[in-house]
């Protein structure tokens, strides 16, 4: 049984695990949308504080909810498109 402390930490953990992934999965889908539409994609292991770079969906501030919408319509058919459902917390 999990008590205390112990349960503190299993909930700070999955939750690390939860935001993770769907950072992830948003980098996934910012990248895609950016190759489909020929927009410049920064070099991120290359980008310092101050730095500017072009605008384009992989820099531009949509929520992950505009992604998955913006993703499902340029999807190809042979592709699975993203059940929105699943991502509203």
């Amino acid at each position: 049984m999990v008590r205390g402390a112990q349960k503190v930490y299993m909930y700070t953990e999955l939750l690390g695990k939860l935001i993770s992934n769907l950072w992830s999965l948003e980098t996934v889908i910012r990248y895609f949308i950016s190759i489909r539409l020929n927009e410049p994609i920064p070099d991120i292991y290359d980008i310092e504080i101050g730095d500017e770079v072009e605008d384009g969906h992989f820099t531009n501030f949509k929520s992950l909810e505009k992604l998955i919408e913006k993703y499902n319509s340029m999807c190809p058919h042979d592709f699975q498109k993203i059940d929105e459902q699943k991502f509203y917390i």
